[in-house]
């Protein structure tokens, strides 16, 4: 890394979509799953037992966020070709992402609120925001690179429970709260987990309710340690939202109940007691002077599952529904869970060893 901290210096990455929203705050939230966290207190946010390239790439990129004024930083971004630097940034991004991307999307929507006086010439939400599209634009893969960077979490599931609910008040009416338990973690090592009574329910809907994740989540909890609560995550969706990716046409946000997402049998996308491959991000809802709120979507805008592929059965054999092959791994036959992650696996290995 030292090697090329002179241009990186003025550079930083981060997740799109700050968890800590510094922008005015949004409607109140209505749907059926909230997370509340502590706001961070101090930057770099490097914790005891991080990996030595983890934290020294917090503090390498939290100095050019201090040194460097968000128009020096956007051009300097928007100045990269598709070479070692680039790939070095996409490769870090997803390393430190993958490490803990709680605490990742936590730092990069560091707030006002809580950092007095705030450090940051850059705020780390916007050039991320620039950084992760110049990648979409620059990488020669229509967007496979930028997906997969992108994402903080991406797992295999098995879904045992999950809540339907109405709100003809909104603009996507139909909402589904998931449960499930994690089969195989692809990235994210600290995640969310699963607290109890995530969701209240009366009159047949799911209900919001906030759930106090500790400051020492992030330490505390990982996938892998055996624990109920680091094999467990949640997440929400509309039926109505769009499968079609955001370069098909018009941008996804605006096809409104075009490809939604109900199965072939006009059924709810995801069932209990099956099986899904899932890419899940981290929403800000609002911050006040003590934490954040966010929520558990899937990523949109990229390929034509809406980010949550489902494992279907083709002559009783499990295979990931992927026609289109949206990452390019030949899978638009049928490959089974297996296989599917293991080029999918082959994909992220060439990120991270640019």
């Amino acid at each position: 890394m030292n090697k090329i901290i002179g241009p990186l210096i003025l550079s930083f990455f981060c997740l799109k979509t700050p968890i800590v929203l510094a922008q005015p705050t949004p409607p109140p939230y209505t749907g059926g799953l909230g997370y509340a966290l502590p706001l961070l207190r101090t930057v770099p946010p490097v914790t005891l037992g991080m990996p030595s390239d983890i934290a020294s790439a917090y503090a390498y990129f939290d100095l050019a966020m201090r040194l460097s004024p968000t128009g020096s930083t956007y051009k300097f971004l928007d100045s990269l070709h598709y070479g070692d630097t680039l790939k070095f940034l996409a490769d870090y991004y997803y390393r430190v992402g993958n490490y803990n991307p709680v605490l990742f999307a936590s730092w990069q929507g560091a707030s006002y609120k809580a950092l007095k006086p705030y450090p940051y010439k850059t705020g780390p939400g916007g050039a991320a925001s620039e950084l992760l599209n110049h990648i979409a634009q620059v990488f020669p893969d229509t967007d496979r690179t930028w997906m997969l960077v992108r994402t903080p979490i991406i797992a295999h599931i098995h879904v045992y429970d999950t809540v339907m609910y109405n709100d003809p008040d909104r603009v996507y009416p139909d909402w589904g709260v998931v449960r499930a338990s994690i089969i195989d973690e692809i990235k994210g090592q600290f995640i969310p987990g699963c607290p109890i009574d995530i969701y209240k329910s009366g009159k047949g809907n799911a209900k919001p309710t906030s759930i106090d994740i500790p400051m020492s989540f992030a330490d505390s909890v990982g996938l892998g340690t055996g624990t109920i609560a680091s094999k467990c995550i949640q997440f929400n969706y509309s039926l109505e939202w769009s499968r079609r990716p955001r370069r098909q046409g018009r941008d996804y946000a605006d096809d409104n109940f075009d490809y939604p997402l109900f199965d072939s049998t006009n059924g709810s996308w995801i069932k209990p007691g099956r099986d899904y491959i899932v890419f899940l991000s981290f929403l800000g809802l609002d911050a006040d002077s003590v934490k954040q709120y966010f929520t558990i979507w899937p990523v949109l805008g990229f390929g034509w599952s809406a980010g949550m592929y489902q494992i279907t059965s083709i002559s009783g054999s499990p295979v990931v529904s992927d026609p289109n092959d949206d990452f390019g791994i030949g899978a638009s036959s049928g490959l089974s869970p297996t296989e599917w992650k293991t080029r999918l696996r082959a994909k992220i290995y060439k990120i991270t060893n640019p």
